[in-house]
């Protein structure tokens, strides 16, 4: 059974992260996935949507923390990091959307994002247990990946902005009142099950194709 750490800006992105990783794993491993939350804790879900424990600034705070990410890495199979880019402008960040008005690639942001999480870790960490990392960069939301899951019309699962505004949006059609806590978000992928709804979905957010692409291969290798 393969063993993931998940380090996250917040408890709805757990959410999604284990049935992708639960999915992935019983296709190309033929066993669930086991995860453990390192942050936010579970039982801190109102702090965290309150913002005390969760966001950003909390993942690479938490990268820094060198005995906690070497002892996770220690203790799985793989420690998987996600992190929004709708913040990563932000001074502290340092990773631009755009230039000269033009939005980047979505490879040159993701990569970007990685190159700012891989320095917060610890040196001789990150040298060896590189090849233990798993990055889950979302352009520019958790949410941008739900609605290429989720969505049936393809100018909503290509969307990369506003994505939680048209989410719900979609959602309210369904009489599904988008709450952001850690049961809805389950509730919501509940029905995601086979690969082939990833890899389809994948089509259309280049991100979550990264992050689809990185695991298969880190799930596939000899």
């Amino acid at each position: 059974m393969p063993t993931f750490a998940i380090i996250s800006e917040g408890v709805t992105d757990q959410a999604v992260l284990e049935v992708l990783l639960d999915v992935a794993c019983g296709i190309h491993s033929n066993e669930a996935a086991y995860t453990s939350v390192l942050q936010p804790r579970r039982d801190e879900t109102d702090r965290a949507r309150a913002g005390e424990f969760g966001g950003w600034e909390a993942v690479l705070e938490y990268c820094a923390l060198e005995g906690a990410v070497s002892e996770a890495l220690l203790l799985n199979d793989y420690l998987v990091i996600q992190i929004d880019t709708d913040s990563c402008e932000e001074k502290n960040f340092g990773v631009s959307k755009t230039i000269n008005g033009v939005h980047r690639p979505v490879d040159d942001i993701v990569s970007d994002v990685v190159n700012v999480i891989k320095s917060k870790i610890h040196p001789n960490t990150l040298e060896k247990f590189e090849h233990k990392l798993i990055f889950a960069i979302s352009v520019h939301s958790i949410e941008c990946w739900l609605l290429a899951i989720l969505a049936k019309a393809d100018n909503d699962r290509v969307n990369m902005h506003t994505c939680e505004q048209r989410l719900r949006h979609i959602l309210q059609k369904e009489k599904i009142h988008l709450e952001k806590n850690y049961r809805t978000y389950t509730n919501l992928m509940r029905g995601i099950r086979k690969i082939n709804q990833l890899t389809n979905a994948a089509k259309y957010n280049r991100s979550l194709k990264i992050f689809l692409d990185c695991l298969t291969e880190k799930l596939t290798k000899v």
